[in-house]
């Protein structure tokens, strides 16, 4: 018997990224890994659960599932699916995304489900529509696209619990926040250090 992973690459005939609607026939898939990019998959419509690694999720639509490269994970759908996928590969991002877009990135995939109130995935989805289309009609990603991206990943990120935890204790994302909401710099590491080890009273 064989018990190889399989390494699906979504975007091989890519410039690296992908960008369409979710299809209506994924239901069921093997356990599979990714070669070399993050998938977001936001669903508006299906029932069933995803596994991410070792966690499983209630379909609960409208929601994001983010999976990363080096994630294990398969769907078992039990009701047609409607939705959006977004495919990014690492050499993607490295070329093209600025600091504050791989900043909303980071914080996105630093987790691996977020359901969103339903009253926003109108927007949400408008936003998915028009990336789409400026997707089609480019050759080459542009300012417009960027903004876009930009106003997608800010709209996902304000589904997250407002409970002043950072997603998943992320180091980096801690210390790009003291770097962003401060008025000055400190040329220190150990300044930094002692504020994520214990937060300075204000």
């Amino acid at each position: 018997m064989d018990y190889r992973i399989e390494i699906k690459d979504k975007a091989k005939n890519t410039k690296g990224i992908k960008i369409e609607p979710f299809r209506k026939n994924v239901r069921t898939t093997a356990p599979h890994k990714h070669n070399s990019y993050l998938e977001l998959v936001y669903l508006l419509a299906g029932t069933g659960e995803h596994t991410i690694d070792t966690d499983t999720f209630v379909i609960k639509a409208p929601v994001l599932h983010i999976i990363k490269e080096d994630q294990l994970h398969f769907w078992n759908i039990d009701s047609e699916p409607a939705g959006y996928v977004l495919i990014l590969k690492k050499i993607f991002v490295d070329q093209y995304f600025d600091h504050e877009l791989k900043y909303l990135l980071s914080r996105l995939s630093s987790n691996k489900a977020l359901y969103t109130d339903r009253d926003k995935a109108e927007v949400i989805e408008s936003l998915f529509d028009l990336l789409i289309k400026e997707h089609r009609t480019t050759e080459k990603p542009g300012t417009t696209f960027f903004y876009l991206m930009k106003a997608l990943f800010t709209k996902l990120l304000q589904q997250l619990p407002a409970n002043g935890q950072k997603p998943g204790g992320n180091l980096y994302l801690s210390f790009y926040d003291q770097l962003s909401g401060s008025g000055m710099v400190v040329n220190s590491v150990a300044y930094y250090a002692a504020l994520y080890i214990r937060p300075l009273k204000t």
